[in-house]
Parts: structure tokens; sequence; C-alpha cells
């Protein structure tokens, strides 16, 4: 009995009979997709990747939507169901609370991300989970980092530290960069050696630094820890940078000099070192820093810590195609051009010679010193942190006044037992 033959088949012995008469076989086309992806053009520059995504997936076609979380443009783009991607910092995780976000373990459970889910930065893919669900994908990182004036360290002839620097190395330096009289090629303006914010998160930092803490467990906080010893010596050597040694200015001395504090000071020549993030290296597009400078990773102290942020792409509950957008998603996150100004969050991607060609050897050495050891905060850590944030630096900023560290620490404990308590 014979059976009949496959359609196609059959649809190529016709052509082999037609010959030179012709014959195409068509494939039937594949139906469009719309993608709608919203992110912040200040933050990063898609388009390019996504023209070449959509040149290699003819059925894709992607719009952008200019906006981020809270933004009009999302909020209504959310409302109409016509949005399939945010790339955002961690406050669009708020919409996870509102049922507007697609949860996305099960998602990331095929062999596209099995094989690359160990190269993200440790704790990056946690820092876009709530209660243990994962509503992000990292799609840039971002750490604090020292920077270092290098034309005023070579005005004072001042050597800068290796990459594995301490806090004592720190405080040598700062020492070394203070001139109070100015520098040779700027006589009698005051440079301090370094420039800080007292009510920002320098002391914290600082705290963590130096071995103290602030809470038991960052990640589950059962009970506050201002006025453990670690703590309260850490808080006095950061107040001793103003107070006893005056290699740095009071927040009272920047406000009355610099109406942006000690971010403006900075730039404007007056700082020898200060805090900041990855990001903000050599300043934005239309303000940049008109002198040398050098990024250092965070000194080590009793302990050897990153700390930052993340930004990361969020899929929409009412996304048409979530399976469309994740596998755009796993495509940007091959391309260290997707992170913006942030760090690549896969550590292959930031480590790798074309990333280095682009910001610099010396610049990805020092992004990326230690990474293993990042801490990214809870995104959603609630009133408990922000009570927590504004007792510690209220205390800070009574030691700073002249309080006894361990009596302003203890009370700021003091009010905050009964909260964790409740």
């Amino acid at each position: 009995m014979k059976t009949n033959l496959p359609v196609r088949v059959l649809l190529i012995l016709l052509c082999l009979v037609l010959g030179a008469s012709g014959c195409s076989i068509i494939a039937p086309e594949r139906e469009t997709i719309t993608l709608r992806i919203a992110y912040r053009e200040q933050d990063v520059n898609l388009q390019p990747l996504l023209d070449a995504y959509m040149r290699d997936n003819s059925f894709i076609k992607i719009e952008v939507i200019e906006g981020n979380a809270g933004s009009g443009s999302v909020e209504g783009a959310l409302a109409e169901k016509k949005l399939d991607i945010i790339r955002d910092d961690r406050d669009a995780l708020e919409y996870a609370a509102s049922g507007q976000l697609l949860p996305l373990e099960d998602m990331l459970l095929s062999d596209d991300w099995k094989g690359i889910r160990s190269d993200f930065v440790p704790g990056t893919w946690e820092g876009l989970q709530i209660e243990g669900r994962q509503w992000g994908v990292p799609a840039s990182a971002d750490v604090f980092v020292v920077y270092i004036n290098m034309d005023t360290a070579a005005a004072l002839g001042v050597e800068t530290p290796s990459l594995t620097w301490t806090v004592d190395d720190f405080l040598t330096l700062a020492n070394a960069l203070n001139a109070p009289e100015g520098t040779e090629a700027n006589p009698g303006q005051h440079t301090w050696g370094f420039c800080t914010d007292s009510q920002d998160y320098d002391p914290v930092l600082f705290v963590y630094l130096l071995g103290g803490t602030l809470v038991d467990d960052v990640n589950k906080p059962t009970q506050p820890t201002l006025d453990a010893p670690a703590t309260v010596e850490a808080v006095k050597w950061y107040a001793d940078l103003i107070n006893l040694y005056k290699i740095a200015p009071s927040n009272a001395v920047m406000s009355a000099l610099f109406s942006r504090g000690a971010s403006e000071a900075a730039v404007r020549g007056f700082c020898g070192m200060w805090l900041d993030m990855y990001s903000d290296r050599g300043g934005p597009a239309n303000n940049q820093w008109t002198f040398n400078w050098r990024m250092q990773p965070l000194p080590a102290g009793k302990a050897q810590l990153r700390f930052g942020d993340e930004q990361g792409y969020y899929i929409t509950a009412g996304s048409e195609h979530p399976e469309e957008a994740l596998k755009l998603i796993r495509y940007l996150t091959d391309h260290w051009e997707a992170a913006g100004r942030g760090l690549p969050p896969r550590q292959s991607i930031a480590s790798s010679a074309e990333y280095a060609r682009e910001v610099g050897e010396d610049v990805v050495a020092a992004g990326i010193s230690n990474i293993d050891s990042l801490i990214i905060l809870p995104a959603q850590a609630g009133p408990i942190f922000m009570r927590l944030g504004e007792l510690f630096l209220n205390a800070v900023a009574q030691v700073l006044a002249g309080a006894d560290p361990e009596d302003a620490l203890y009370q700021a404990q003091q009010e905050l037992l009964p909260i964790f308590a409740e």
C-alpha cells in the first residue's frame, strides 16, 4: 500500500520537474511581535543593541518608552498593558506588590540561563528579590569607590597607593593631601584631604569597614547594634577626621561655602579625596571633571567589603510575550553597552578586554576589585531601616557636635529597641 508523501516533498519534486520555468518554496512568515521596553536614556543608550536584535530577529519589533518607574509614560503604558520590559532602579520593585510585575524564577530555569547565572556578580540576583521571589534580572551594578584628585596629588608630590590599600593607608593619604594653605598651583585655596557628607552614606560605610554594624543581620535584622563597641569606635574614628585631624570639613563648612556641599567642592578641586559611585566617574556629560582623577576601591579595614546598588530588567504582568521579552533581556546581558555607566553585572563581561578599552584598565580594576564581597541592601527594607538610618545619622551629628560617641549611640539604640520588638 502506498503512503502519501508529505506535501513539502511533493513540492520539491514538482520544482525539480519544472526546472527552468522556476519554482520557489516560501516558508510561512512568523507573526510580527511587538515588544515595548521602558528606560531612561540618561542612564543608558540601548537603541544600537535593540536595532541589532531586530535585524537578527526580523519578526520582532521593539518600541522604546522613555521613562522610569513612577513616570507618567510608564504608568500610562502599564495601565494600557502596552509595556513588556522596564529597565530601572530597584524602585521598580514596588510594582511587584501591586501585581504589575511577573515573577521570574520559573522562567529562569531554561538552558539559556543555567550556564550564565553564576557569572553574575554575587548578590545581584538576591538584590532583585523580595522574600525569596525573583522579580528582576540584573542590568548593571554600581559600587561605592574613592576618587583621588590626581592634580592635587601631583602638586603636593603625593604618591597614590595600590588597589589593595587599607584604612590606615586612607588616613595617611588624606593627611598628605590636606593643604590648608593651598598648593603651589593654587596658593591660598584650602584643599581638604577628604571631603565627606556626614549625613549620607559615608559614616555608614566606614562603620562597616572598621568592623562595626548597625544591625545584627542586614538581610534579616532582628535587633540594632548601634551601641556595639566596634560601632562606637568606628563613629569616633570618623568624627576624628573632622574634629581632631581636621583633614575633612564639617557639613556646616561645606554648606556655607558650596551650595551643593561636598560634591560641588570635589568637582571644583577643593578635595583630595571623596566617596562616590562608580557610575559617577568623570562627571556628567554636561559638566565633566576638568582635573585628572583616579578611582580606588573602598579601603580594607577589619572587613574587606564593597557596598553598592544595581538596576534591573523587569517583565510586566501585562506583557503578551513574556518569553520573547526574556530572550531580549538575555541578549542584552551579553553586552557591556547595556550597563550604561554602571558596571556590567556579568563578571566575564566586566573583566573583558573590550570593556577595559572602553572605560580604562585602571577603572575596571578598581570597579571589580573584591566584587565578590559586594553588599546590596534589601530593596524593600521598610520603615525600620528608615528609622535606623535617621537615628544613626542623628547620633553621628551629635558626636561631631561634641557629644560622647558611646552616650549618643546608646541613646539611639534605646530608641530603636521598641521598634524592632514590634
